[in-house]
């Protein structure tokens, strides 16, 4: 089993929080990405996100790092951002369910519901993606359900801190998906565990993520 962070901090908790209660509009969101450093605009002033357009698995918008850029021939995992549906173009347009923006931050290896193996000396029991990502993520080799958890709870009392308690949580950690909501208006605050899309399940992890309030509680048709 094992273990990686990016180093989350109240920065991060206020900047979701921020995107959350701003108006979700596509110009307002990229104008957004744009002042936090996150996307540099071109010569026009357009900031090209990747939103989703079609039935892709969510676009990743790569994020400036604390220690430099990466190589421009790296396939290394970073910062990033987890893209959905993108925003209307008109506050009074109604939302897509779809859209949305997740901040992936912690990743266990292996998931939550995964049974144990027979075999503890099993070559192929080791973190086959470890090399994928960079060295921003910081290792935990030896960490397991116990201190993701914590980590859970860790970022969910600088949330708490700042606005309260969730409005509602749905699931359950022993299912191994679970998400605390605090809706916002049109859309809500979410901090989730839940399996890794980008990874095909490979990895649990736990996000901060922007949804409509509507779709925010993660029913099977979001």
């Amino acid at each position: 089993m094992s273990m990686k962070l990016l180093p989350v901090d109240g920065a991060w908790v206020d900047a979701m929080i921020s995107l959350a209660n701003s108006p979700w509009t596509r110009q307002a969101v990229e104008r957004l990405f744009v002042d936090r450093g996150w996307i540099q605009a071109d010569d026009a002033g357009t900031a090209r996100v990747p939103w989703q357009t079609g039935g892709e698995v969510w676009p990743q918008l790569d994020l400036p790092m604390a220690s430099g850029p990466l190589p421009d021939d790296s396939d290394e995992t970073g910062w990033r951002l987890d893209l959905g549906a993108p925003p209307p173009d008109e506050e009074a347009d109604e939302v897509d369910r779809h859209s949305f923006v997740a901040f992936p931050f912690a990743l266990l290896w292996p998931p939550l519901t995964t049974e144990e193996p027979d075999d503890e000396d099993d070559e192929d029991d080791e973190d086959d993606l470890q090399e994928d990502y960079s060295a921003e993520w910081v290792r935990y080799p030896d960490a397991g359900p116990a201190e993701f958890e914590a980590e859970f709870h860790r970022v969910r009392a600088l949330i708490e801190d700042r606005i309260g308690p969730p409005t509602r949580t749905v699931g359950d950690i022993t299912i191994g998906w679970t998400r605390a909501i605090w809706d916002r208006g049109t859309m809500a605050l979410t901090l989730s565990i839940e399996d890794d899309i980008a990874t095909y399940s490979f990895y649990d992890h736990i996000a901060l993520g922007i949804w409509p309030t509507a779709a925010a509680a993660g029913t099977e048709d979001t």
